[in-house]
Protein backbone atom coordinates (compact mmCIF):
# COMPACT_ATOMS: atom_id res chain seq x y z
CA UNK A 1 0.00 0.00 0.00
CA UNK A 2 1.33 3.41 -0.96
CA UNK A 3 1.57 5.85 1.97
CA UNK A 4 1.84 9.51 1.00
CA UNK A 5 3.68 12.16 2.98
CA UNK A 6 1.95 15.09 1.25
CA UNK A 7 -1.71 15.26 0.31
CA UNK A 8 -4.46 17.64 -0.79
CA UNK A 9 -7.29 17.86 1.76
CA UNK A 10 -10.95 18.62 1.27
CA UNK A 11 -10.44 22.25 2.39
CA UNK A 12 -8.16 22.86 -0.62
CA UNK A 13 -4.95 23.06 1.40
CA UNK A 14 -1.92 20.84 1.03
CA UNK A 15 -0.64 19.10 4.15
CA UNK A 16 2.55 17.19 4.91
CA UNK A 17 2.73 14.26 7.30
CA UNK A 18 5.86 14.48 9.44
CA UNK A 19 7.58 11.41 10.94
CA UNK A 20 6.91 12.47 14.56
CA UNK A 21 4.30 10.14 16.15
CA UNK A 22 1.81 11.77 18.53
CA UNK A 23 -0.23 8.75 19.56
CA UNK A 24 -2.22 5.74 18.45
CA UNK A 25 -5.56 4.16 19.27
CA UNK A 26 -7.99 1.51 18.18
CA UNK A 27 -9.17 3.60 15.24
CA UNK A 28 -5.83 4.89 13.93
CA UNK A 29 -2.42 6.45 14.48
CA UNK A 30 -1.70 10.17 14.83
CA UNK A 31 1.40 11.99 13.60
CA UNK A 32 2.56 15.58 13.58
CA UNK A 33 1.94 17.47 10.34
CA UNK A 34 1.95 20.91 8.82
CA UNK A 35 0.00 22.97 6.32
CA UNK A 36 2.50 23.66 3.58
CA UNK A 37 1.15 27.09 2.60
CA UNK A 38 1.93 28.74 5.95
CA UNK A 39 3.74 26.00 7.92
CA UNK A 40 0.81 25.88 10.39
CA UNK A 41 1.31 22.85 12.69
CA UNK A 42 -1.47 20.25 12.76
CA UNK A 43 -2.03 16.67 13.82
CA UNK A 44 -2.94 14.09 11.18
CA UNK A 45 -4.82 10.92 12.05
CA UNK A 46 -4.64 7.97 9.67
CA UNK A 47 -7.56 5.55 9.94
CA UNK A 48 -6.57 2.32 8.23
CA UNK A 49 -9.22 1.17 5.73
CA UNK A 50 -11.39 4.04 6.96
CA UNK A 51 -12.27 5.00 3.39
CA UNK A 52 -12.81 1.46 2.13
CA UNK A 53 -16.49 2.17 1.59
CA UNK A 54 -16.05 5.87 0.88
CA UNK A 55 -15.59 8.74 3.36
CA UNK A 56 -19.34 9.01 3.86
CA UNK A 57 -19.25 5.63 5.66
CA UNK A 58 -16.79 6.75 8.33
CA UNK A 59 -18.44 7.56 11.64
CA UNK A 60 -15.72 9.90 12.92
CA UNK A 61 -15.71 11.97 9.75
CA UNK A 62 -19.49 12.26 9.70
CA UNK A 63 -19.50 13.41 13.29
CA UNK A 64 -16.71 15.91 12.54
CA UNK A 65 -18.71 17.35 9.64
CA UNK A 66 -21.75 17.66 11.90
CA UNK A 67 -19.75 19.43 14.63
CA UNK A 68 -18.46 21.95 12.11
CA UNK A 69 -22.05 23.10 11.63
CA UNK A 70 -22.21 24.49 15.16
CA UNK A 71 -20.05 26.96 17.06
CA UNK A 72 -18.05 24.64 19.31
CA UNK A 73 -15.57 26.19 21.71
CA UNK A 74 -14.68 23.08 23.70
CA UNK A 75 -14.60 20.37 21.01
CA UNK A 76 -11.47 19.62 19.00
CA UNK A 77 -13.02 18.36 15.80
CA UNK A 78 -11.06 17.67 12.57
CA UNK A 79 -10.42 20.63 10.27
CA UNK A 80 -10.47 18.67 7.02
CA UNK A 81 -10.02 15.21 5.51
CA UNK A 82 -8.56 13.31 2.58
CA UNK A 83 -8.40 9.78 1.21
CA UNK A 84 -5.13 7.91 0.70
CA UNK A 85 -5.91 4.62 -1.07
CA UNK A 86 -8.25 2.90 1.44
CA UNK A 87 -7.07 5.01 4.38
CA UNK A 88 -8.86 8.06 5.69
CA UNK A 89 -6.73 11.04 6.76
CA UNK A 90 -8.15 13.52 9.28
CA UNK A 91 -6.48 16.89 9.81
CA UNK A 92 -6.85 17.98 13.42
CA UNK A 93 -5.70 21.14 15.25
CA UNK A 94 -2.43 20.44 17.09
CA UNK A 95 -3.03 20.61 20.83
CA UNK A 96 -0.41 21.60 23.38
CA UNK A 97 -0.89 18.59 25.66
CA UNK A 98 -3.39 16.04 26.88
CA UNK A 99 -5.04 15.86 30.28
CA UNK A 100 -3.35 12.47 30.68
CA UNK A 101 0.03 14.20 30.39
CA UNK A 102 -1.13 16.85 32.86
CA UNK A 103 -2.08 14.16 35.36
CA UNK A 104 1.27 12.42 34.87
CA UNK A 105 2.98 15.58 36.15
CA UNK A 106 0.62 15.81 39.17
CA UNK A 107 0.68 12.31 40.60
CA UNK A 108 -1.27 13.34 43.70
CA UNK A 109 -3.90 15.20 41.70
CA UNK A 110 -4.70 18.89 41.42
CA UNK A 111 -5.84 21.32 44.08
CA UNK A 112 -9.54 22.11 43.95
CA UNK A 113 -9.05 25.65 42.65
CA UNK A 114 -6.94 24.22 39.80
CA UNK A 115 -9.20 21.33 38.83
CA UNK A 116 -12.47 23.29 38.77
CA UNK A 117 -11.61 25.19 35.53
CA UNK A 118 -10.61 21.89 33.91
CA UNK A 119 -13.93 20.29 34.86
CA UNK A 120 -15.82 23.34 33.63
CA UNK A 121 -14.14 23.14 30.22
CA UNK A 122 -14.81 19.42 29.86
CA UNK A 123 -18.44 19.81 30.94
CA UNK A 124 -18.87 22.64 28.43
CA UNK A 125 -17.58 20.24 25.77
CA UNK A 126 -20.19 17.67 26.78
CA UNK A 127 -22.88 20.37 26.63
CA UNK A 128 -21.84 21.09 23.04
CA UNK A 129 -21.79 17.38 22.17
CA UNK A 130 -25.25 16.92 23.68
CA UNK A 131 -26.57 19.88 21.70
CA UNK A 132 -25.31 18.16 18.55
CA UNK A 133 -26.97 14.89 19.52
CA UNK A 134 -23.66 13.03 19.96
CA UNK A 135 -22.53 10.68 22.71
CA UNK A 136 -18.73 10.47 23.05
CA UNK A 137 -18.50 6.93 24.54
CA UNK A 138 -14.76 7.09 25.25
CA UNK A 139 -14.30 10.18 27.43
CA UNK A 140 -10.99 9.88 29.32
CA UNK A 141 -7.98 12.09 30.11
CA UNK A 142 -6.15 11.03 26.92
CA UNK A 143 -9.09 12.38 24.88
CA UNK A 144 -9.15 15.77 26.59
CA UNK A 145 -6.64 18.14 24.96
CA UNK A 146 -5.44 21.65 25.80
CA UNK A 147 -5.82 23.92 22.78
CA UNK A 148 -6.22 27.68 22.42
CA UNK A 149 -6.08 28.27 26.21
CA UNK A 150 -8.84 25.81 27.06
CA UNK A 151 -9.40 22.11 27.58
CA UNK A 152 -11.30 20.50 24.71
CA UNK A 153 -12.99 17.14 24.24
CA UNK A 154 -11.42 15.28 21.32
CA UNK A 155 -11.22 11.95 19.46
CA UNK A 156 -14.68 10.95 18.24
CA UNK A 157 -13.58 7.61 16.81
CA UNK A 158 -16.24 5.56 18.62
CA UNK A 159 -18.74 8.34 19.28
CA UNK A 160 -22.39 7.82 18.47
CA UNK A 161 -24.64 10.20 16.57
CA UNK A 162 -28.09 9.80 18.12
CA UNK A 163 -29.67 11.16 14.95
CA UNK A 164 -28.29 8.29 12.84
CA UNK A 165 -29.59 4.74 12.99
CA UNK A 166 -26.81 2.39 14.12
CA UNK A 167 -25.25 0.43 11.26
CA UNK A 168 -23.34 -2.84 11.23
CA UNK A 169 -20.38 -1.46 13.19
CA UNK A 170 -21.65 -0.17 16.52
CA UNK A 171 -18.51 -0.07 18.71
CA UNK A 172 -20.86 -1.06 21.55
CA UNK A 173 -18.22 -3.01 23.44
CA UNK A 174 -15.53 -0.35 23.13
CA UNK A 175 -14.42 2.17 25.71
CA UNK A 176 -11.67 2.44 28.28
CA UNK A 177 -12.57 0.26 31.26
CA UNK A 178 -11.67 2.82 33.93
CA UNK A 179 -14.35 5.19 32.60
CA UNK A 180 -17.14 2.86 31.40
CA UNK A 181 -20.51 3.45 33.09
CA UNK A 182 -22.40 0.59 34.84
CA UNK A 183 -25.21 0.55 32.29
CA UNK A 184 -22.70 -0.04 29.49
CA UNK A 185 -21.22 -3.00 31.37
CA UNK A 186 -24.76 -4.39 31.43
CA UNK A 187 -24.93 -4.16 27.65
CA UNK A 188 -27.28 -1.16 27.53
CA UNK A 189 -26.81 1.63 24.95
CA UNK A 190 -24.55 4.58 25.69
CA UNK A 191 -26.27 7.88 26.44
CA UNK A 192 -25.12 11.31 27.48
CA UNK A 193 -25.50 10.07 31.07
CA UNK A 194 -22.79 7.48 30.35
CA UNK A 195 -20.54 10.39 29.37
CA UNK A 196 -21.44 12.10 32.67
CA UNK A 197 -20.31 8.99 34.55
CA UNK A 198 -16.98 9.14 32.69
CA UNK A 199 -16.76 12.82 33.64
CA UNK A 200 -17.18 11.80 37.28
CA UNK A 201 -14.34 9.30 36.87
CA UNK A 202 -12.12 12.04 35.43
CA UNK A 203 -13.07 14.42 38.24
CA UNK A 204 -12.08 11.84 40.84
CA UNK A 205 -8.79 11.21 39.03
CA UNK A 206 -8.05 14.94 38.87
CA UNK A 207 -8.57 15.18 42.63
CA UNK A 208 -6.48 12.12 43.57
CA UNK A 209 -4.06 11.35 40.74
CA UNK A 210 -5.48 7.84 40.26
CA UNK A 211 -8.59 6.23 38.79
CA UNK A 212 -11.72 5.52 40.81
CA UNK A 213 -11.20 1.77 40.52
CA UNK A 214 -8.15 -0.32 39.62
CA UNK A 215 -7.50 -3.86 38.44
CA UNK A 216 -7.95 -5.90 35.28
CA UNK A 217 -11.05 -5.73 33.09
CA UNK A 218 -13.08 -8.26 35.11
CA UNK A 219 -12.22 -6.60 38.41
CA UNK A 220 -13.08 -3.15 37.12
CA UNK A 221 -16.35 -4.43 35.70
CA UNK A 222 -17.26 -5.74 39.15
CA UNK A 223 -16.33 -2.44 40.83
CA UNK A 224 -18.21 -0.24 38.35
CA UNK A 225 -21.29 -2.41 38.76
CA UNK A 226 -21.24 -3.14 42.48
CA UNK A 227 -18.72 -1.09 44.49
CA UNK A 228 -19.71 2.34 45.86
CA UNK A 229 -17.20 4.92 44.59
CA UNK A 230 -14.78 6.29 47.20
CA UNK A 231 -15.14 9.89 48.30
CA UNK A 232 -13.17 12.48 46.36
CA UNK A 233 -10.89 14.46 48.73
CA UNK A 234 -12.37 17.85 47.87
CA UNK A 235 -14.82 20.26 49.48
CA UNK A 236 -18.27 18.87 50.23
CA UNK A 237 -20.02 20.78 47.45
CA UNK A 238 -17.72 19.45 44.74
CA UNK A 239 -17.59 16.01 46.40
CA UNK A 240 -21.40 15.81 46.15
CA UNK A 241 -21.21 16.84 42.47
CA UNK A 242 -18.68 14.09 41.74
CA UNK A 243 -20.60 11.55 43.77
CA UNK A 244 -23.81 12.24 41.85
CA UNK A 245 -22.05 11.80 38.51
CA UNK A 246 -20.79 8.42 39.74
CA UNK A 247 -24.22 7.17 40.79
CA UNK A 248 -24.75 3.61 39.54
CA UNK A 249 -28.29 4.56 38.53
CA UNK A 250 -28.31 6.84 35.43
CA UNK A 251 -31.67 8.26 36.54
CA UNK A 252 -30.05 9.80 39.61
CA UNK A 253 -27.25 11.54 37.73
CA UNK A 254 -27.87 15.09 36.47
CA UNK A 255 -30.44 15.20 33.69
CA UNK A 256 -27.89 16.21 31.06
CA UNK A 257 -24.52 18.00 30.71
CA UNK A 258 -26.18 21.41 30.99
CA UNK A 259 -27.61 20.46 34.39
CA UNK A 260 -24.18 19.17 35.47
CA UNK A 261 -22.58 22.43 34.36
CA UNK A 262 -25.13 24.49 36.28
CA UNK A 263 -24.42 22.50 39.46
CA UNK A 264 -20.62 22.63 39.18
CA UNK A 265 -19.16 25.00 41.81
CA UNK A 266 -17.35 28.02 40.39
CA UNK A 267 -14.90 28.19 43.28
CA UNK A 268 -13.95 26.03 46.26
CA UNK A 269 -16.69 26.36 48.86
CA UNK A 270 -16.17 26.24 52.62
CA UNK A 271 -17.11 22.91 54.12
CA UNK A 272 -19.57 23.06 56.98
CA UNK A 273 -21.59 20.54 58.94
CA UNK A 274 -24.66 20.79 56.70
CA UNK A 275 -22.71 20.61 53.45
CA UNK A 276 -20.97 17.51 54.74
CA UNK A 277 -24.37 16.01 55.59
CA UNK A 278 -25.56 16.68 52.02
CA UNK A 279 -22.54 14.87 50.63
CA UNK A 280 -23.03 11.96 53.03
CA UNK A 281 -26.64 11.61 51.86
CA UNK A 282 -25.45 11.34 48.25
CA UNK A 283 -22.87 8.75 49.27
CA UNK A 284 -25.59 6.73 50.99
CA UNK A 285 -27.66 6.75 47.77
CA UNK A 286 -24.61 5.55 45.83
CA UNK A 287 -24.15 2.68 48.25
CA UNK A 288 -27.81 1.72 47.94
CA UNK A 289 -27.58 1.76 44.11
CA UNK A 290 -24.45 -0.41 44.24
CA UNK A 291 -26.25 -2.99 46.37
CA UNK A 292 -29.37 -3.08 44.22
CA UNK A 293 -27.51 -3.45 40.94
CA UNK A 294 -30.37 -1.61 39.17
CA UNK A 295 -30.73 -3.56 35.94
CA UNK A 296 -32.73 -1.16 33.78
CA UNK A 297 -35.48 -2.43 31.48
CA UNK A 298 -37.93 -0.68 29.21
CA UNK A 299 -40.70 -1.29 31.75
CA UNK A 300 -38.79 0.81 34.29
CA UNK A 301 -38.77 3.96 32.16
CA UNK A 302 -41.48 5.70 34.22
CA UNK A 303 -39.83 4.68 37.50
CA UNK A 304 -36.48 5.94 36.21
CA UNK A 305 -38.04 9.29 35.39
CA UNK A 306 -39.42 9.53 38.93
CA UNK A 307 -35.99 8.70 40.35
CA UNK A 308 -34.50 11.43 38.17
CA UNK A 309 -37.06 13.96 39.43
CA UNK A 310 -36.47 12.98 43.05
CA UNK A 311 -32.69 13.16 42.63
CA UNK A 312 -33.02 16.65 41.15
CA UNK A 313 -35.21 17.75 44.08
CA UNK A 314 -32.78 16.34 46.65
CA UNK A 315 -29.87 18.03 44.92
CA UNK A 316 -31.74 21.35 44.98
CA UNK A 317 -32.46 20.92 48.71
CA UNK A 318 -28.78 20.20 49.34
CA UNK A 319 -27.91 23.47 47.58
CA UNK A 320 -30.51 25.31 49.70
CA UNK A 321 -28.94 23.77 52.78
CA UNK A 322 -25.48 25.01 51.82
CA UNK A 323 -26.72 28.52 51.03
CA UNK A 324 -28.99 28.92 54.07
CA UNK A 325 -26.40 27.81 56.62
CA UNK A 326 -24.47 31.05 56.06
CA UNK A 327 -27.30 33.08 57.60
CA UNK A 328 -29.06 30.45 59.73
CA UNK A 329 -26.43 28.16 61.27
CA UNK A 330 -29.09 26.35 63.31
CA UNK A 331 -31.00 25.26 60.20
CA UNK A 332 -31.36 21.50 59.85
CA UNK A 333 -32.10 19.65 56.63
CA UNK A 334 -33.43 16.08 56.77
CA UNK A 335 -33.53 13.99 53.61
CA UNK A 336 -36.17 11.29 53.94
CA UNK A 337 -36.61 10.66 50.23
CA UNK A 338 -40.27 11.51 49.63
CA UNK A 339 -40.15 14.03 52.49
CA UNK A 340 -37.58 16.83 52.48
CA UNK A 341 -37.63 18.82 55.70
CA UNK A 342 -35.97 22.07 56.79
CA UNK A 343 -36.34 23.01 60.44
CA UNK A 344 -35.23 25.73 62.83
CA UNK A 345 -36.42 25.12 66.38
CA UNK A 346 -40.18 24.47 66.06
CA UNK A 347 -40.55 26.00 62.59
CA UNK A 348 -40.55 23.52 59.68
CA UNK A 349 -40.73 23.68 55.89
CA UNK A 350 -41.56 20.34 54.29
CA UNK A 351 -41.76 19.07 50.72
CA UNK A 352 -44.00 16.01 50.82
CA UNK A 353 -44.24 14.00 47.61
CA UNK A 354 -47.36 12.05 46.73
CA UNK A 355 -47.02 8.67 45.06
CA UNK A 356 -50.49 8.60 43.54
CA UNK A 357 -50.71 6.69 40.26
CA UNK A 358 -52.08 8.83 37.43
CA UNK A 359 -52.13 8.76 33.63
CA UNK A 360 -51.37 12.40 32.89
CA UNK A 361 -48.74 12.75 30.16
CA UNK A 362 -45.75 14.84 31.13
CA UNK A 363 -46.54 14.90 34.85
CA UNK A 364 -43.82 13.06 36.79
CA UNK A 365 -44.08 13.87 40.50
CA UNK A 366 -46.39 16.05 42.61
CA UNK A 367 -46.45 17.04 46.23
CA UNK A 368 -47.34 19.66 48.78
CA UNK A 369 -45.25 22.31 50.46
CA UNK A 370 -46.21 22.49 54.12
CA UNK A 371 -45.12 24.98 56.74
CA UNK A 372 -45.37 24.41 60.48
CA UNK A 373 -45.17 27.33 62.88
CA UNK A 374 -46.61 27.94 66.31
CA UNK A 375 -47.98 24.41 66.22
CA UNK A 376 -50.14 25.05 63.14
CA UNK A 377 -49.66 23.29 59.79
CA UNK A 378 -50.48 25.01 56.51
CA UNK A 379 -50.21 23.93 52.88
CA UNK A 380 -48.33 26.87 51.40
CA UNK A 381 -47.94 25.58 47.83
CA UNK A 382 -47.61 22.54 45.62
CA UNK A 383 -44.48 21.29 43.90
CA UNK A 384 -44.90 19.82 40.44
CA UNK A 385 -42.35 18.11 38.22
CA UNK A 386 -43.30 18.09 34.55
CA UNK A 387 -41.56 16.98 31.39
CA UNK A 388 -40.94 19.68 28.82
CA UNK A 389 -39.36 18.25 25.69
CA UNK A 390 -36.49 16.09 26.88
CA UNK A 391 -36.07 17.88 30.22
CA UNK A 392 -37.74 17.55 33.61
CA UNK A 393 -38.55 20.78 35.42
CA UNK A 394 -39.75 21.39 38.98
CA UNK A 395 -42.32 24.16 39.56
CA UNK A 396 -43.75 25.86 42.62
CA UNK A 397 -47.51 26.36 42.20
CA UNK A 398 -49.81 28.47 44.36
CA UNK A 399 -53.38 29.67 44.03
CA UNK A 400 -53.77 33.24 45.23
CA UNK A 401 -57.11 34.67 44.09
CA UNK A 402 -60.66 33.54 43.59
CA UNK A 403 -61.17 34.48 39.95
CA UNK A 404 -64.97 34.45 40.24
CA UNK A 405 -65.51 36.45 43.42
CA UNK A 406 -62.41 38.59 43.00
CA UNK A 407 -61.46 38.03 46.63
CA UNK A 408 -57.70 37.97 47.06
CA UNK A 409 -56.56 35.02 49.11
CA UNK A 410 -53.24 34.29 50.77
CA UNK A 411 -51.14 32.19 48.37
CA UNK A 412 -51.67 28.53 49.20
CA UNK A 413 -51.64 25.03 47.76
CA UNK A 414 -53.93 22.03 47.71
CA UNK A 415 -53.31 19.64 50.60
CA UNK A 416 -55.58 16.88 49.25
CA UNK A 417 -54.37 14.90 46.25
CA UNK A 418 -57.82 14.47 44.73
CA UNK A 419 -58.48 18.21 44.95
CA UNK A 420 -55.12 19.01 43.42
CA UNK A 421 -55.61 16.73 40.43
CA UNK A 422 -59.12 18.05 39.81
CA UNK A 423 -57.86 21.63 39.66
CA UNK A 424 -54.66 20.65 37.81
CA UNK A 425 -56.68 19.22 34.93
CA UNK A 426 -58.71 22.45 34.73
CA UNK A 427 -55.54 24.57 34.78
CA UNK A 428 -54.06 22.53 31.93
CA UNK A 429 -57.19 22.95 29.85
CA UNK A 430 -57.28 26.72 30.36
CA UNK A 431 -60.34 28.95 30.47
CA UNK A 432 -62.33 30.31 33.44
CA UNK A 433 -61.56 28.68 36.75
CA UNK A 434 -62.41 29.31 40.37
CA UNK A 435 -58.74 29.78 41.24
CA UNK A 436 -55.94 31.55 39.46
CA UNK A 437 -52.72 29.59 39.47
CA UNK A 438 -49.40 31.31 39.98
CA UNK A 439 -46.37 29.30 38.85
CA UNK A 440 -42.63 29.80 39.18
CA UNK A 441 -39.66 27.55 38.59
CA UNK A 442 -38.57 25.85 41.80
CA UNK A 443 -35.11 27.26 42.42
CA UNK A 444 -32.76 27.65 45.36
CA UNK A 445 -33.84 31.30 45.63
CA UNK A 446 -37.53 30.34 45.69
CA UNK A 447 -37.00 27.89 48.56
CA UNK A 448 -34.91 30.44 50.45
CA UNK A 449 -37.84 32.87 50.10
CA UNK A 450 -40.19 30.25 51.58
CA UNK A 451 -37.78 29.74 54.48
CA UNK A 452 -37.54 33.48 55.00
CA UNK A 453 -41.32 33.88 55.10
CA UNK A 454 -41.59 30.99 57.57
CA UNK A 455 -38.96 32.36 59.93
CA UNK A 456 -40.40 35.90 59.82
CA UNK A 457 -43.82 34.52 60.81
CA UNK A 458 -42.42 32.32 63.60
Amino acid sequence: MRITSTFQADDGHEYEILPDPLGAGAQGAVKRGRRTADDCPVAIKRITDGAGRGPEANRELQIALKLHQQDSQHLLAPLSWAVDDADLLLVIPLAERSLAAELASHQNGLAEDALLPVLRDITCGLVELHAAGIVHRDLKPANVLFYDSRWCVADFGISRDLDVRTGTVTFQGHGTVSYVAPERWRGQPSTHKSDLYALGCIAYELATGHTVFAGDRDMQRHHHLHTPPPAAPVGSTLARWVSRLLDKDPARRPQDPAAALAALPRAPAPTGRLAAAAWQAQQARNEQAAIQGLAMTAAEAAAAERRQALADLIDLCASVDERARRDVPDLRWDDHGDIQRFSVDDARLEFILWRTTHNRDGLTLVGEVSTVGHGARRCAANIVCERSGDRLQWFLDTVARNAISGIVEEPAGFAEEAEFFTHYDHFQQGGMHAWERQRQVLTVAAVLDLLGDLLEAS
